[in-house]
């Protein structure tokens, strides 16, 4: 499934005879874009599996699924040990926005011994493997954040984009080029279009 349509392109540039073919090598670029950019699979359908290293105790992973329905949980010691799956209701607890947090407590009941006994839990799994049922559904401000970005990858096609000072795109006027500042990858996207994004645009953070 697309992140947005070839409709919602000629929308945003408010031209319904810009034709298919030239306006999908566009659309097609700006889903990539987001989806680099936002570390999320927001079409993924079906069965997904994530892995994710070097995971401290405690830690919050940030899946790609913003809705999805955990369905497994195993840790890794190191890669050749043998998996240790974690109970859903438990040991871990699925956060908003698609947050999975690992429960710690460094001093846990021994299985299969008294109360009294007592193991340490490993600071750091070498992998997480998160396993789950994806939701396939697209947020539409996403949908039309990508339209819009687009639209205006289209409209700029042919043109340096660093001597571009400003254009027009579906009623926005805007700002391109220029020097990279903290935002990175989306300095040079449509200021209507960030605002769409900004809140599923966040920091990748790995434990290390």
């Amino acid at each position: 499934m697309a992140l947005a349509t070839v409709a919602d392109v000629r929308r945003w540039l408010q031209d319904e005879d810009a034709l298919e073919n030239e306006l999908t090598q566009f659309l097609e670029a700006a889903e990539d874009w987001v989806k680099r950019v936002a570390h999320k699979d927001w079409d993924a359908a079906g069965a997904v599996t994530e892995n994710h290293f070097n995971v401290r105790q405690g830690s919050i992973l940030q899946l790609k699924d913003e809705n999805p329905i955990i369905t497994k949980v195993t840790t890794f010691l190191v890669p050749s040990a043998t998996g240790t799956e974690l109970d859903l209701t438990d040991e871990i607890q699925l956060l908003n926005t698609g947050r999975l947090q690992l429960f710690f407590s460094p001093i846990v009941p021994a299985r299969g011994f008294e109360l009294a006994s007592v193991s340490v839990r490993p600071v750091t799994y070498q992998r997480v493997a998160v396993e789950y049922t994806a939701s396939n559904s697209v947020p539409k401000p996403v949908r039309e954040g990508v339209a819009g970005l687009a639209a205006s990858l289209y409209a700029g096609r042919g043109q340096n984009i660093h001597n571009l000072q400003s254009e027009t795109i579906g009623g926005y006027t805007y700002r391109r080029g220029g020097p990279r500042g903290a935002q990175g990858a989306t300095d040079s996207w449509p200021t209507p279009v960030k605002a769409l994004l900004a809140p599923y645009i966040r920091p990748h953070v790995r434990s290390v």
